[in-house]
């Protein structure tokens, strides 16, 4: 039977969504046969098409959160104190230890009267970041106030903004061939040339809005993808799961109180009516008031019932809940619930590394856009204030602003031990003082230079040099070594009755086909170090 026009372009088309279909089928969350995904369409889109119609509302939910959460605050202090902490310093690289020093110096001055209010710019960074967490970014005008020279400050301060001030709308023209995307307006090649600024507490009245030019702006966010112009605030993978974790809390407290009142039954294994007592025949329920006394019938006990809130398995259940919350805030689960009881020196520190290699990428961007970029915009200005002319030739100034971002360090979680395993770490040529120090937010030139002024201190007020030694009966000359000796040579043997003196808590075991020995690091009375084999 011949098939008509219409039967053979439903088969054709029968056939192309069996192939389309068995494609999709490639990946079970794209399978269009399974139920589980049936409810999940997510679209395609951009950074921007996501962010500008969700934004508002999105800022909203973390700022509602951060204000009224016990656990979101604790992300967001959390955050605060890992990757700002007390402060993301700057340390100059000009090539000239001298101009390094007083242009620090001229740093340091500025960063305590950074902001047009006079607040400290770490205290400012810290605000930030906290903006960062919860809106997306942090929003900042560079303005010129001659006023603070008379003050012996430069006249570059920060006036801090927030998000919100960003217009929805364009309250001026948009240059010809720029985009404007939800307050930002970029060019051809996503550069930002302008953010079009509206202050919120003037119920949006758009004649009072300015378009202010990119240069004077520092809009301060995390780009997690290509061509996004807008910030994503860091707690929004963990908006729902917070107001789910809210929600249970206040569901299980509620049960709690419901189920707190005394109850009483009373309870018998065979229910006749021809054995009650004839004043209660007939009820099943008996109404005691306070202060009654009931005689009970034989075979009836009197049980108390407890109640059952809260639920026992709240607990890891909210530990569960709380955990979710840290990994997708790349934050500590003990900075969020504040509960180290189960804490050890080895997790601890294990918690540590893995939380910094997490941070690393965040701690970049906010040492780069909360300090360098600080530094940068005010580097003119500290030169002026340095006494130093400013190189017309753009290779020599783009040489005198190198800089290295400090970050500042995470606090030892044990002193003794982590000192220990940096000094074994430069002992066996594993480190040096640079990379140790620089890992724990210190410059080791900015420690030996400071480390001279406090000896020649000392050496002029007639006091003591401080001597750091292995064992507190050497001097310092022993511990040294000899004048033309050299204090790390092995060629020394020890006597049979010479006690050797452990210099590290630290066994090598060196293995081979024919043998396995067992060395340890000794120095004896003569300051030689010596690698030992262990009896």
């Amino acid at each position: 039977m011949k098939k008509s026009i219409l039967q053979r372009l439903a088969t054709g088309a029968r056939n192309i969504m069996a192939v389309f279909s068995g494609y999709m089928g490639a990946y079970g969350s794209t399978d269009l046969k399974r139920k589980s995904m049936s409810d999940w369409r997510p679209r395609k889109a951009t950074a921007n098409q996501t962010l500008v119609p969700t934004l508002t509302t999105l800022v909203a939910q973390c700022r509602h959160l951060d204000r009224t959460s016990a656990e979101a605050r604790g992300v967001v202090d959390g955050l605060v104190a890992d990757v700002v902490g007390s402060g993301i310093d700057i340390l100059p690289n000009t090539g000239d230890a001298d101009l390094d020093l007083k242009v620090l110096n001229a740093w340091h001055n500025y960063c305590e009267n950074a902001t047009i209010d006079g607040r400290p710019l770490w205290e400012w960074q810290a605000s930030a970041f906290r903006d960062m967490i919860v809106a997306g970014g942090s929003l900042d005008r560079f303005i010129l106030d001659t006023t603070r020279i008379d003050n012996g400050h430069i006249p570059l301060a920060l006036l801090p903004l927030e998000v919100e001030w960003l217009s929805e709308v364009p309250v001026k023209p948009v240059a010809q061939g720029n985009i404007f995307v939800r307050g930002v307006e970029v060019d051809r090649y996503g550069r930002p040339q302008a953010y079009h600024l509206l202050n919120p507490e003037f119920f949006y009245t758009f004649a009072l809005g300015e378009r202010v030019e990119a240069g004077e702006m520092l809009y301060a966010f995390e780009q997690r993808r290509k061509n996004q112009f807008l910030g994503e605030p860091i707690m929004a993978p963990a908006v729902e799961r917070l107001m789910q974790i809210d929600k249970l809390i206040r569901t299980e407290l509620q049960a709690s109180v419901n189920t707190a009142a005394p109850a009483i039954a009373i309870t018998a294994e065979v229910h006749s009516s021809d054995n009650q007592d004839p004043a209660v025949q007939g009820d099943s329920v008996t109404d005691m008031p306070a202060g009654a006394v009931v005689r009970l019938l034989p075979g009836e006990k009197l049980e108390s019932v407890s109640p059952s809130r809260p639920n026992p398995l709240l607990e890891p259940f909210y530990s569960c809940m709380v955990g979710a919350v840290a990994a997708g805030t790349h934050s500590a689960k003990t900075s969020i619930t504040r509960d180290f009881g189960n804490t050890t020196f080895m997790n601890a520190r294990f918690e540590q590394q893995a939380q910094g290699r997490s941070l690393a990428p965040l701690k970049s961007v906010a040492g780069r856009m909360l300090a360098g970029r600080i530094y940068e915009a005010a580097f003119d200005w500290l030169l002026i204030q340095c006494g130093i002319p400013k190189p017309l030739d753009p290779l020599k100034l783009a040489k005198l602003r190198r800089y290295e971002i400090r970050p500042d360090a995470p606090p030892y979680i044990d002193p003794v031990k982590d000192i220990l395993a940096s000094a074994n770490a430069i002992a066996q040529n594993l480190s040096t003082y640079g990379i140790e120090c620089s890992s724990r937010g210190r410059d080791f030139d900015a420690i030996v230079r400071e480390r001279a002024i406090e000896n020649a201190k000392l050496k002029a007020a007639g006091l003591p040099l401080p001597v750091f030694s292995v064992s507190p009966n050497k001097t310092a000359s022993e511990e040294t070594g000899d004048d033309n000796g050299d204090s790390t040579s092995s060629s020394a043997s020890l006597s049979e009755d010479e006690e050797p003196e452990r210099v590290m808590n630290l066994n090598i075991n060196v293995e081979s086909q024919s043998s396995k020995r067992s060395l340890s690091v000794v120095r004896d009375s003569k300051g030689v170090i010596q690698a030992l084999e262990s009896k």
